[in-house]
């Protein structure tokens, strides 16, 4: 069985959380490009729409990196920090500069030299809370706070010791849930709005749920808490877990006063928990249509703002006014020019550097660890 199908039969249903979170994110930046240009939006207005494809994308890539470490510390006992760095350089860096150095020259307005700075040393989340980002490349503030997520995190698993390990992944979770709460509540402004960005607790929340996880189908005696993943998989939970988890999204969407990032980690760990590593699941994400936007989701993310400006222009120059003709238009010709471009991204400039990743600096071992899913993470 080849690594790639290891992956997948180890986790699946991963690809498609991941397809579903992109094209929430492109739906989302559809609606506000239409606003931004001129255009009706449909209603209601997605405020936050895009901000829970991305807080999906945070959860998930802390989930799939703290399974992916783990099993690399449970192989060897050790893990190569030094080769997990190469890793993540090889998979984000190169579209990551390619999308940055496209939106400074290209991009059609002034572009502030301080957003440069911010973005070449990985806080373009810094640069777009200070309004300093090109609107056309602003998805890579997430990336920056996936590169300051991997400064630390990796260094928790040299620790010997499980629990330790554990422990400090539920301590650090609980500093930066309670330093969110804190600036909201204290209206500490700037760290409120830093937190925000920076949504280290999502992810860390999602790593806690992979190793409580993991460990219990390892029959870990310290992972048997008082509510435990046997509650979490049953099937009973599961229509409960998935049905709310639905109604929430719809109600968050309608009504933003009920949306709350730490509460959607929450339900979102739950949801991914039992879709990647619950053999009793009682649903499937898997398609052939998912799969390949998910195989190709890092591009979707970081370059659908062009072919969705494009296209929203031309139904402009066009004068589409009819408003159901208008968002066919729109929306089968972004989504469509945008996912040509992911797709031609991925084959024809990212896949060189995935293959030098893999050769260079894959783990040994299990064949769990030379991941080409990890390809698709963050």
């Amino acid at each position: 069985m080849s690594q790639t199908k290891e992956i997948h039969k180890q986790l699946p249903n991963l690809d498609s959380v991941r397809a579903i979170a992109a094209l929430i994110v492109v739906f989302s930046h559809i609606e506000l490009q239409k606003q931004e240009l001129g255009l009706a939006n449909i209603r209601p207005v997605v405020r936050y729409f895009g901000s829970i494809g991305v807080t999906i994308f945070f959860v998930l890539s802390g989930f799939l990196i703290t399974y992916l470490l783990f099993k690399e510390h449970t192989s060897k006992t050790k893990i190569n920090i030094t080769s997990f760095y190469f890793r993540r350089i090889l998979r984000i860096w190169p579209l990551y500069f390619m999308v940055l150095l496209f939106g400074v020259f290209v991009y059609p307005g002034n572009v502030d030299n301080a957003g440069i700075v911010f973005s070449v040393f990985f806080l373009p989340n810094i640069a777009f809370m200070l309004g300093k980002l090109p609107g056309l490349i602003d998805p890579i503030w997430s990336l920056g706070v996936e590169e300051q997520f991997y400064l630390f995190h990796p260094h928790i698993f040299s620790m010997k010791n499980l629990k330790r390990i554990f422990n400090t992944l539920i301590g650090i979770f609980i500093f930066f849930y309670i330093l969110k709460f804190c600036a909201a509540k204290l209206h500490w402004e700037t760290v409120s709005t830093i937190m925000y960005k920076a949504r280290f607790d999502c992810m860390m929340l999602g790593g806690v749920f992979s190793m409580w996880i993991v460990n219990y189908h390892k029959e870990n005696k310290y992972f048997n808490t008082l509510f435990s993943p046997s509650m979490l998989f049953t099937k009973t939970f599961q229509r409960i877990l998935y049905t709310f988890y639905v109604a929430y999204l719809v109600m968050a969407t309608v009504n933003t006063n009920l949306y709350s990032d730490q509460f959607l980690s929450i339900l979102t760990a739950g949801v991914i928990g039992n879709l990647a590593l619950n053999p009793d699941c009682i649903i499937s994400l898997q398609s052939r249509f998912l799969s390949f936007v998910g195989k190709i989701s890092f591009g979707l993310y970081l370059l659908h703002k062009f072919p969705v400006e494009l296209m929203i222009r031309t139904a402009k120059a066009w004068h589409i006014e009819n408003l159901v003709a208008q968002n066919l238009f729109i929306y089968s010709s972004s989504v469509t020019l945008a996912l040509g471009i992911a797709w031609f991204s991925f084959n024809y400039y990212e896949a060189y550097f995935l293959r030098l990743k893999d050769r260079k600096f894959s783990t040994p071992a299990t064949g769990l660890m030379k991941m080409k899913a990890v390809q698709q993470a963050g």
